[in-house]
């Protein structure tokens, strides 16, 4: 498992959310406006349910960083 992979899943169980949610707030949190795609309506539903947490600015620095490293 890349460690892009885990530090998402880590930061997922902390606030109970699905690591494609915490990649959605983080662009939210960057200003960007990402593009929902999936099959499954349940799907698309959660990742629009991420307006009840707000990750923290190390957070945000980490999945910065290790995004970044995963280009």
């Amino acid at each position: 498992m890349p460690i892009e992979e885990k530090i998402v899943k880590k930061i997922a169980s902390q606030y109970q959310k699905s690591p494609g949610q915490i990649l959605v707030k983080h662009a939210l949190q960057l200003g960007l406006c990402p593009l929902i795609k999936s099959n499954c309506i349940t799907r698309i539903r959660a990742y629009a349910e991420v307006d009840d947490f707000e990750l923290t600015a190390e957070e945000m620095h980490t999945l910065n960083t290790a995004l970044v490293k995963h280009r």
